[in-house]
């Protein structure tokens, strides 16, 4: 008889609870921004090492050097008569961990202002919870006797560096059959909603507008400058101008990162930093075309902040829960960093960890659940490839023609895919993940 799951979820958090605090608490006081989460990376594959052989530790995957793939396969001694999984080919979850900090939260109180890293979006909550769920999964399959994969994922750079489009470039999301995790807010406007299963992120992109004027002394030679700082001011009056003229489903944000060095000298240099999403890719296009001209730096390849699990989501049937913690600002925020620092966010993060465990269990050992999940996530990637094609006049592409695009784009899919491993629907799914459809 099947032990009671929610016992067997609750019971294998607990065992790891105070480990699990101490890997939340060291990536917490120690924020390390994008690319550079040596101590939360080591803090994790420590850990798990530290367990024994249950578990695969991979440091360093997929040649990024602050991710990590954490593995734990079960296969039953003798294959349990209601399995509805193969042995051979059993199926597989992830979960994924976020642990990197934004570079520049304000220091309170200080005169003039001063920034330092700090988890001002709570991704050591976020790593806490998928660590949870992992190890509570695992124990489940073994309890059940049941054959799965359990995967955890270290995900980097999550704060604008798009450390997830890198993964599925690199192929870390192949053969998973849903992707997992959860991510901290300040309280929900319903004070009865504790947390919600699914968010939408939408489409992110990061524009720099860099301007170069000539320097001269403004007290005795002002006519001989030419003030890049004026100009900057121009845009950036001009794109809030253009903010009244803009669908409710869009935003632009933006800020000017450097206007000059004395006030007594004109400024030959100046940098104006905007965010730009739109819940469309195909929106965020036109929209940036608005801003930008031609003589403009490139647009960043990587999207913005929004959420690089939304990428993740075109490649694998993939959701990102939410859950408060009792801040009083919203993220992003230095009362919101002190908010993700304390117990009973860490109890909250734990909390929903059950409820991500219970969820891939589901998909991990009913073959109906699963096939429920991979007809869905088809449906939604042939109505956004069919979008796609509406909003770009273009037609679908050819078997041949999406192999040809795998090959160029994401190399190691392209075998897979004339295999008939990964279907039509997964690649073009990949191939809208890496920026590199439609054609």
């Amino acid at each position: 008889m099947k032990m009671d799951t929610k016992a067997i979820i609750e019971r294998a958090i607990e065992i790891h609870r105070t480990n699990i605090k101490r890997i939340n608490d060291g990536i917490w006081s120690h924020p390390e921004p994008a690319w550079k989460e040596k101590t939360a990376h080591d803090l994790v594959c420590d850990y798990f090492e530290s367990l024994g052989p249950d578990y695969k530790v991979t440091r360093h995957a997929y040649n990024i050097e602050t991710s990590f793939l954490i593995q734990a396969t079960y296969i039953p001694p003798v294959a349990s008569s209601s399995s509805e999984a193969s042995c051979i080919n059993p199926p597989t979850i992830a979960f994924n961990a976020e642990y990197d900090a934004l570079a520049k939260i304000l220091v309170e109180g200080s005169n003039p202002p001063e920034y330092k890293p700090g988890h001002a979006c709570g991704h050591n909550l976020i790593c806490s919870a998928s660590v949870a769920a992992f190890i509570a999964t695992w124990e489940a399959l073994r309890a059940w006797n049941f054959p799965g994969t359990v995967k955890l994922i270290g995900t980097p750079a999550e704060e604008g560096g798009g450390g997830k489009i890198k993964l599925l470039r690199a192929g870390a999301y192949i053969g998973v059959d849903a992707c997992l995790m959860a991510h901290p807010g300040p309280p929900f406007s319903d004070p009865n909603v504790l947390s919600v299963a699914f968010t939408r992120s939408t489409a992110s992109q990061k524009v720099i507008a860099e301007f170069v004027g000539v320097s001269a002394h403004a007290g005795m030679a002002p006519w001989l400058g030419r003030n890049a700082l004026d100009a900057c001011i121009t845009s950036y009056t001009n794109v809030s101008a253009l903010r009244q003229q803009l669908h409710p489903s869009t935003r632009v944000a933006g800020i000017i990162t450097h206007g000059g060095t004395a006030a007594n000298i004109i400024p030959d240099y100046a940098r104006a930093e905007y965010t730009i999403r739109a819940t469309k890719k195909k929106d965020l296009e036109d929209l940036c075309k608005k801003i930008t001209v031609y003589h403009l730096p490139e647009i960043s390849d990587d999207p913005g902040s929004a959420s690089d699990q939304g990428n993740v989501s075109y490649s694998v049937p993939a959701m990102q829960a939410a859950f408060q913690i009792m801040s009083e600002s919203v993220n992003h925020t230095p009362d919101f960093m002190r908010a993700a620092g304390t117990e009973d966010a860490f109890n909250r993060a734990l909390n929903v960890a059950k409820g991500l465990a219970g969820a891939g269990l589901n998909v991990l050992t009913n073959a109906t659940i699963r096939k429920a999940v991979k007809d869905a996530y088809d449906r939604d990637i042939t109505e956004k490839a069919q979008a796609h094609i509406r909003d770009y006049s273009t037609e679908l592409p050819s078997r041949d023609r999406i192999a040809q695009m795998l090959e160029s784009s994401i190399p190691h899919l392209r075998p897979t895919y004339e295999a008939g491993v990964v279907s039509t629907h997964e690649a073009i799914g990949a191939l809208m993940a890496a920026d590199a459809f439609p054609f």
